[in-house]
This record gives C-alpha cells, structure tokens and sequence, in this order.
C-alpha cells in the first residue's frame, strides 16, 4: 500500500507532499519506552521500511488515521491509552479497521498472548525479542497485505 509523506517523516516543500508516495511498507511504532522506541525504529529502518512513531495509544490512533500504515507494532502497556484502548479505537474507525496490528509485549506467558489474540491484535511480539524473528513477523504480515 502506498501511502502519502506526512509531516511526521518529511520536513520539506509542502507543496510538493502530496505529489509523493512511500517506496516502502510504513510501520507504525507506538513504544512509551525511549530506548525501546529508538531500537526498534532503528531495526525497521535499516531494514528498509519507512516508519511513524508514536508514544501512547491516542497518538498511535491518530497518527493511524492521518497516515494508513501498513502495519502497526503497539507495546500494550503506555500511559494515558494503553495498546489495548488503542486497538479498539482503531477497529471502530472505518479507515484503520482493517489496519493489522501486532502487539509489542513483556507479558508473554501464553495465556497473555492467547488473550491479545482473542483481543484482535494480528500477533505477539515478545519482549526481549529476536531481530529476525521480529522481521520474520512483519515480513509475513506485509505479505499477506499484498
């Protein structure tokens, strides 16, 4: 899906935004934690992906609905809206319904990621992660998109 440059990633001629398109997949990061955030940002980036980053649930939504990422890694626990208070805005809205969104999660017992699952969340990501296993699981939820 190709998806307009917002504000959040181009700082350049506004004039000419709308005239351009993202050459890769966008992933939408919302992580409260600074160093969590930067890590994974750097991960997705390296690997080519362009990405939005948010640092609570309500600008995950917002961001989401302004910007219609491919995919969204959300960590569950964030001050103020929470990952999970943040899937169900986003499943109410009709533009980012369909939006897949992995959960980003210390909580990794599988009951906690059967309940995510049962949630709506696409999958678990389980802190500390594997870079390749982390990439694996976007790569395949990209494409299934496709």
């Amino acid at each position: 899906m190709s998806m307009p440059i917002s504000e959040y990633s181009y700082q350049g001629n506004s004039e000419i935004l709308s005239n351009l398109t993202y050459l890769m997949p966008v992933i939408l990061v919302a992580e409260d934690n600074h160093m969590n955030l930067e890590l994974m940002l750097t991960i997705l980036r390296e690997n080519g992906y362009e990405t939005l980053e948010a640092a609570d649930g309500l600008a995950a939504f917002e961001l989401a609905r302004k910007n219609l990422p491919d995919l969204i890694l959300m960590d569950i626990n964030m001050p103020g809206t929470d990952g999970n208070e943040a899937l169900d805005m986003l499943r109410q809205e009709q533009l980012t319904s369909t939006i897949p969104v992995n959960a980003v999660t210390g909580n990794a017992t599988n009951d906690d990621i059967e309940q995510m699952q049962a949630r709506g969340f696409a999958a678990t990501v389980c802190k500390p992660y594997r870079i390749d296993d982390l990439l694996a699981t976007i790569s395949d939820f990209l494409k299934a998109e496709n």
